[in-house]
């Protein structure tokens, strides 16, 4: 390449030199716009949500109780905690491994048209820790995922004053999807609908057998990172 300098003279640059500046040139902008890209989704997540839980009365169950099956609650309130890690991040999608622990109850207590009880109170809960494995999609701004995993619940209906019993546990499958949207850098709106595919129970002392069911959550709440 030639130019001319103040006092006329003609000079070459390299041609090296012009390969240099145009590389450089086009490098930094592709820099830039590399580093405004966001990030995967992770490498953390925390979950606090409230859940709601839809639980399937069974007449197997009313029936060992010794109650008609609508006295058994439908509906359970609860809280579901969550951790879970990133652990092959891409910008297409993530892997994830992680956990969480639902923790929820259900009452009813049949009454008449003045709101009166009929019956006894009958009470239902579902306690679980539910490990999953996540494929996530999107980004770390917000991002959305399917998982799921094998852990283990106590799942029972008593009548209410029946002592608490612990001791029983069945083997609990979680599948389902939910999302992630953060409005500040640490600080995310959060949901996940679930499925638990709860194992039948055979009867102890206290607690009555229960059929296998499948129970769904939906949870609402915040996530951070």
């Amino acid at each position: 390449m030639i130019f001319s300098s103040a006092t006329g003279h003609t000079h070459w640059l390299p041609s090296s030199s012009v390969f240099l500046v145009a590389a450089l040139a086009l490098l930094f902008p592709a820099t830039a716009d590399a580093q405004q890209q966001p990030a995967p989704p992770g490498p953390f997540a925390i979950d606090a949500r409230g859940a709601l839980v839809r639980l399937k009365p069974s007449g197997t169950t009313a029936g060992a109780i010794g109650v008609p099956e609508s006295s058994l609650p439908g509906l359970g309130l609860g809280v579901d905690l969550g951790a879970h890690w990133y652990v092959l991040r891409s910008r297409k999608i993530t892997l994830g491994v992680g956990a969480s622990v639902l923790v929820s109850r259900g009452r009813e207590t049949p009454t008449d048209e003045e709101g009166q009880p009929t019956g006894p109170t009958i009470e239902t809960r579902f306690i679980t820790i539910a490990p999953q494995v996540s494929l996530n999609f999107g980004t770390s701004r917000g991002w959305s995922y399917l998982s799921g995993g094998m852990g283990q619940s106590v799942f029972d209906s008593r009548l209410a004053e029946t002592p608490v019993d612990n001791g029983r546990k069945a083997r609990t499958i979680n599948y389902g999807g939910g999302a992630r949207w953060f409005a500040k850098p640490h600080l995310a709106f959060a949901l996940d609908l679930r499925f638990y595919a709860v194992d039948g129970q055979a009867a102890t002392d206290t607690l009555v057998a229960t059929d296998r069911v499948t129970l769904m959550v939906f949870s609402l709440g915040v996530a951070f990172k």
